[in-house]
């Protein structure tokens, strides 16, 4: 998994890149699924928030990148006064 830039500015996005690769020897599909988490907040946080899905198919051997875009509002959570905000965080 590849996200770049580490930071979002207001208004702007990070693209988190991952290769999808079929080791198998039939076709298939597979959804890829992005998931956040924030392990500190000022509020209570699902362990995990799904934030996009793409399905893909691929023959035997074929190996794909998908691409998410994340922005601010993905990140966001409502706080005590009932604003949408984003507080820090890290990566993994």
């Amino acid at each position: 998994m590849r996200v770049e830039p580490k930071t979002i500015r207001p208004g702007g996005r990070a693209k988190v890149s991952v290769d999808v690769t079929n080791i198998g020897s039939r076709a298939g599909d597979e959804v890829a699924q992005l998931y956040v988490h924030q392990r500190v907040a000022s509020r209570t946080r699902p362990v995990m928030q799904l934030r996009g899905f793409k399905r893909v198919s691929l023959d035997p051997g074929q190996k794909t990148t998908i691409e998410f875009a994340v922005s601010p509002e993905d990140l966001s959570l409502i706080d005590v006064n009932m604003n949408s905000v984003v507080e820090p965080g890290r990566s993994i």
